[in-house]
C-alpha cells in the first residue's frame, strides 16, 4: 500500500507535544493520519486460540483482576482501514495490508474475524468470505445479531509471504422481508478490531527491513515510545520529528501514534516498538541501552523483545549529531 507524508497538520501538532517535553509532565502523545470518529473497543485478554462458533462477547474482568500478559502465538491486529470497521448495504469489502517477517510467513498461519450484524440480515443467503492474497481461502454465513460471532480461517500454507500480504474481507448481505432500495440501508456487519487479524508464530528475530510487519494496537494504531535521556533539548527536536516520521512510513502505519512516557519505559505490551535517537553519551543514560551502544560510528539497530511483555526497540545513535542524522536516514530507504 502507497505511503504519503505526514501531512504538515500533524507535524505541527508534533512539534508541540515535543515542546511540552522541555518541562517535567505526565506521558505525552500525538496521533497521525487515520479515520476519524471510530470508536475503538479495548484489547480483551485471554481469547480462546481457537472458536468456530457463535458465542457472547466476553464480559470484563473485576476491577481488581489483573490483565493477562499478551500470549504468543498471538494474534497481530489489523492495522485501521480507512473507511472504518463497517460494512453498510448489500455488498462491501474491507482490505488491509498485512506485512509479515520470513519466519511468520513460514509458520502455519490463520485468519481471526470477530463481528456482529444488524437483525435484519437473512443468514440463509448472506455471506461473509475471506480473500487472501486474491484466492478465497473461507466462507460463512452472517449471522450474529446478538453479540460478537468469532471465527478462524486456516490459510494454506503456500499463500503468504514475507513483506506485504493483502487480506480482505467480502460482505454479501440480504434483507430478510424488506428488497427495497432504503431497507438496504438498515444492513450492516461491523468487524470487531480487537478481535480480528493474523494468528501466527512469533519471531524473536529483529530486522530493519522488517518493521511494516511491527505488531499494531487492538485498535488499530501503531503506537512508537520515545525514550528519552532526561529533558529534550530543543537541538533534537527536529531529529525525533524526522526519525518518528520516516519510521511510520517506513512501517507502513496508517495510524501512528507518538506518546514520550513520563517514566521512559513505556506500557509493558507487545504493540508497535521502543524508539530511542540521540548520541552515545545521551543515550548511555538509560540502563536499557547501556550494553546495546556498540562500536563507534553511525549506529542503527532493531534489538528484538526479549519477552511477549515488551516490544522490538530501534536505537539510532552516533558519536556525534552528525552521526545521529546519518543514522536516521538510513530509514529513508
Amino acid at each position: 500500500m502507497p505511503s504519503s507524508p505526514l501531512p504538515p497538520r500533524t507535524l505541527l501538532s508534533s512539534v508541540a507535544a515535543l515542546l511540552a517535553l522541555a518541562a517535567p509532565a505526565a506521558a505525552q502523545m500525538w496521533v497521525g493520519i487515520g479515520p476519524r470518529g471510530v470508536a475503538m473497543p479495548e484489547a480483551v485478554a485471554g481469547h480462546p486460540a481457537s472458536v468456530d462458533a457463535s458465542v457472547p462477547a466476553t464480559p470484563p474482568a473485576p476491577p481488581a483482576t489483573v490483565p493477562a500478559a499478551p500470549s504468543r502465538p498471538a494474534l497481530r491486529h489489523f492495522p485501521v482501514p480507512l473507511d472504518g470497521w463497517s460494512i453498510v448495504g448489500e455488498t462491501g469489502e474491507l482490505r488491509w495490508p498485512v506485512y509479515l517477517t520470513a519466519h511468520q510467513a513460514e509458520a502455519p498461519v490463520r485468519v481471526r474475524v470477530g463481528y456482529t450484524s444488524t437483525v435484519s440480515i437473512l443468514p440463509d443467503i448472506s455471506t461473509l468470505r475471506l480473500r487472501v492474497n486474491g484466492r478465497i481461502v473461507g466462507a460463512e454465513a452472517i449471522d450474529a445479531p446478538s453479540g460478537i460471532r468469532r471465527l478462524a480461517f486456516a490459510v494454506p500454507a503456500d499463500l503468504v509471504k514475507r513483506g506485504f500480504n493483502e487480506v480482505s474481507l467480502l460482505v454479501d448481505q440480504h434483507h430478510r422481508v424488506d428488497c427495497s432500495i432504503k431497507a438496504s440501508y438498515e444492513l450492516w456487519t461491523r468487524f470487531d478490531p480487537a478481535e480480528s487479524g493474523i494468528e501466527t508464530a512469533p519471531d524473536t528475530e529483529a530486522d530493519i527491513a522488517d518493521l511494516a510487519a511491527l505488531a499494531p494496537r487492538p485498535d488499530g494504531s501503531l503506537p512508537i515510545h520515545v525514550a528519552l535521556a532526561g529533558r529534550l533539548k530543543p537541538a533534537n527536536l527536529a531529529q525525533l520529528i524526522r526519525a518518528t516520521q520516516l519510521l511510520a512510513l517506513r512501517g507502513h502505519a496508517a495510524q501512528p501514534l507518538v506518546d514520550f512516557p513520563a517514566d521512559g519505559d513505556g506500557p509493558h505490551d507487545a504493540y508497535g516498538l521502543d524508539l530511542a535517537v540521540g548520541t552515545r553519551e545521551t543515550l548511555g543514560k538509560l540502563p536499557r541501552l547501556a550494553d546495546k551502544l556498540g562500536i563507534a560510528g553511525a549506529l542503527v539497530r532493531l534489538v528484538p523483545a526479549a519477552s511477549a511483555e515488551e516490544r522490538p526497540l530501534l536505537v539510532l545513535s552516533g558519536t556525534s549529531e552528525a552521526e545521529v542524522d546519518e543514522a536516521i536516514a538510513t530509514l529513508d530507504h
